[in-house]
């Protein structure tokens, strides 16, 4: 009975733990940004502006999985060794914020390109 007692709250432990911890920079769904932002842009800023988010979201993906790592490693090592580092876990925050930002930036300047016809 202990030691059925004794994993279930471990198992309990671990789901709250990870209900905390950082999202995979693909599971960041991304915020609605309406192309009209971008009614004013000739089709070479659309292109310089795609550029632009696109070399900002790869760098937010990478900060955002390092996170996301650390958190579960951190609730990993928690379970077994020292809870303690269970307050360390950040969770989702500014990266994860402005990434689904970006994303949805992304999303308003490819619908503003296709309304100009700038092509590919």
């Amino acid at each position: 009975m202990k030691y059925i007692k004794g994993t279930l709250a471990m198992i309990m432990s671990m789901s709250i733990i990870m209900v905390g911890c950082a999202k995979k920079a693909d599971q960041i769904a991304a915020k609605y940004v309406s192309p009209t932002m971008y009614s004013n842009y000739d089709c070479e800023q659309i292109k310089m502006e795609m550029m632009r988010l696109n070399n900002r979201k790869s760098e937010l993906e990478v900060k955002q999985n390092k996170i996301y790592k650390n958190d579960m490693a951190l609730g990993i090592i928690g379970i077994f060794f020292l809870w303690p580092l269970w307050f360390a876990i950040e969770g989702d925050g500014e990266t994860a914020a402005e990434l689904g930002t970006v994303k949805g930036s992304i999303t308003g300047v490819e619908q503003a390109s296709i309304e100009k016809k700038c092509g590919a």
